[in-house]
């Protein structure tokens, strides 16, 4: 939306003369009044589009690095002086994302109840000999700007209940 079709509203009002007549004045008032609202409703729609495109591309930005990040740290094992400048442009675009308030947060090994239960979706489980319900493997990243989750993280989780009983849990991934 362009800058002056958000704003020719206001070009629109004319001055008030002497010796006016209220009626045609409040009816063009009531005319600008709801051209501004129409205005207002665009700016608003274009802004959450906006919004919306960049948590995509976030989204698609924290799942790129997280895959990376994991092939990088097994490669790093075997070849640190080739992979040292991969490595070195992957902790850079995680810096950019820090400073843009936003968070890839890789879950495993930690307790499937409170915040992380409710920050990914469980799409299996594998049977444990533990009590304890944690993240057995993650599939894609929780993702989160300004603290506020815009995108669930995907896991697998681990149990020592059967793969039905445990948290809601259907499939059991092996």
């Amino acid at each position: 939306m362009k800058y002056a079709e958000v704003f020719e509203v206001t070009e629109q009002a004319k001055p008030i003369p002497e010796g006016f007549r209220a009626g045609g004045y409040l009816t063009d008032l009531v005319r600008l009044v709801r051209e501004g609202d129409e205005a207002t409703r665009r700016v608003a729609a274009a802004l959450r589009e906006l919004k919306e495109d960049q948590d995509r591309l976030l989204i698609e930005l924290g799942d790129y690095l997280f895959t990376h990040e994991r092939l990088l740290d097994g490669l790093r094992k075997k070849s640190t002086e080739t992979l040292e400048p991969l490595a070195a442009l992957g902790e850079k675009l995680m810096a950019a994302l820090r400073r843009a308030a936003v968070e890839v947060e890789d879950p495993v090994g930690r307790d499937l109840e409170g915040e992380v239960l409710g920050a990914v979706e469980i799409l299996g489980w594998r049977r444990s000999e533990t009590e304890e319900e944690r993240v057995d493997e993650t599939l894609a990243p929780i993702v989160r700007r300004e603290g506020k989750l815009i995108r669930p993280g995907r896991v697998i989780g681990r149990s020592h209940r059967a793969s039905g009983e445990a948290a809601g849990g259907e499939d059991d991934h092996q």
